[in-house]
This record gives C-alpha cells, sequence and structure tokens, in this order.
C-alpha cells in the first residue's frame, strides 16, 4: 500500500494543488446524499483519488441515464475539490 506522501506526489506537484492544497484535499469530506446512485459511484471515484473522504451518507436522488449520471457525478467533485481547495 502506498503512502499518503507517494499517493498523492504528483498533485502536490500542480501549481493549483501544492502541498497546502493536497493536506487541505486531504481533511476535507463530501457527502453524496444529494445524488443518484450511479453519480455517486462516478463522484466517489474522482473525490476519493483526490484525498477527501465520504461521511458515509447514502444517495438519495432519483436515478439518471448513464451519460446524465457520469457528468453529474463528475461535477460534483469538481465543485468538491474546488471548493476543498479554496477552503482556508
Amino acid at each position: 500500500m502506498l503512502s499518503d506522501d507517494a499517493r498523492f506526489a504528483r498533485q502536490r506537484l500542480v501549481p493549483e494543488v501544492g502541498a497546502a492544497g493536497q493536506a487541505r484535499l486531504c481533511a476535507a469530506t463530501f457527502d453524496l446524499s444529494e445524488l443518484g446512485p450511479e453519480a455517486a459511484v462516478v463522484a466517489r471515484v474522482y473525490l476519493e483519488r483526490a484525498g477527501l473522504s465520504d461521511i458515509g451518507a447514502a444517495p438519495s436522488g432519483e436515478s439518471e441515464s448513464p451519460a446524465e449520471a457520469t457528468l453529474s457525478g463528475a461535477r460534483f467533485a469538481v465543485r468538491a475539490i474546488a471548493a476543498a481547495l479554496e477552503a482556508s
């Protein structure tokens, strides 16, 4: 298993993230309760790979078509990551 230092080494090299941003990402959590089940799967993959932690809330939104679910999940993840990076 990789250490967090090794796991997030490339993300810390991105100027918009850096070490401080990665620390904020690793301290952040996400709640998927507003998403449908398919969108939640997509969002969870993006967010966990960025370093955020799931608070464990079950998705309760409506199901969407696969394409809509993929876009909804990805958009949710991008907003959550941006919010975590902007947090001081």
